[in-house]
C-alpha cells in the first residue's frame, strides 16, 4: 500500500538526504545524495555522489545507490520502495530508477530552481529533461513527489554554490 504523497516520513527522509549530500561535499564530491526506503519508511540503503573522488562521470548518487543494492531484491519489492533524492534526478538517474523497478521517487530541489542558484550556463553540462517527462514515456507508472520542502533544499545548494 502506498503512503500519502506528502507526509512527515517523506520530509524526514528527504532531510536526511540533505545531510548526506553535505557529507558528500565534505568527502570532496558534489552536493547530491539519495536514500532508498521500503514502503514502511525503513532505510535500506544510502549513497552519495562520487563523481569527483572516483573520477567517474556516472558516479551520481542515485546510480551508486541502485548499483550497490543486493541482487536478491526483486522488481516486486523494489516497486514498493521509494528513492529519496536531494535534487531532481537527471535523465540518467531517472532511467536507472525506472529500469531498476523503483515505484516511487521523492525529491527536494527541482532542476528549474537548481539552475536559478547555479546559473543558466550550467545547463550546458547536464541533461535538463524533467524526471516526470521521462518517466511518462515508460510503460510502468512511477509515482513522483517533488519538489518537496524546496526552499529548505535550495538553502543547502545556495550555501554550496556561493
Amino acid at each position: 500500500m502506498r503512503r500519502n504523497a506528502e507526509n512527515m516520513n517523506d520530509i524526514e527522509l528527504l532531510r536526511q538526504t540533505f545531510e548526506l549530500a553535505r557529507q558528500s561535499q565534505l568527502n570532496g564530491n558534489l552536493l547530491f545524495a539519495s536514500i532508498l526506503a521500503d514502503e514502511k519508511g525503513n532505510i535500506i540503503a544510502k549513497a552519495e555522489n562520487t563523481v569527483v573522488t572516483n573520477n567517474d562521470p556516472l558516479g551520481h548518487a542515485e546510480v551508486n545507490l541502485l548499483k550497490n543494492l543486493p541482487k536478491s531484491f526483486d522488481n516486486q519489492f523494489l516497486n514498493s520502495c521509494t528513492v529519496y533524492a536531494s535534487h531532481e534526478p537527471c535523465a540518467m538517474c531517472t532511467a536507472a530508477m525506472y529500469w531498476s523497478g523503483i515505484g516511487r521517487l521523492v525529491y527536494g530541489l527541482s532542476n528549474e530552481r537548481f539552475y536559478t542558484i547555479v546559473g543558466e550556463s550550467q545547463k550546458a553540462v547536464g541533461l535538463t529533461l524533467p524526471c516526470r517527462t521521462l518517466l511518462a514515456t515508460g510503460g510502468r507508472k512511477v509515482e513522483v513527489v517533488g519538489p518537496l520542502i524546496e526552499d529548505e533544499a535550495a538553502e543547502w545548494y545556495r550555501r554550496y554554490w556561493k
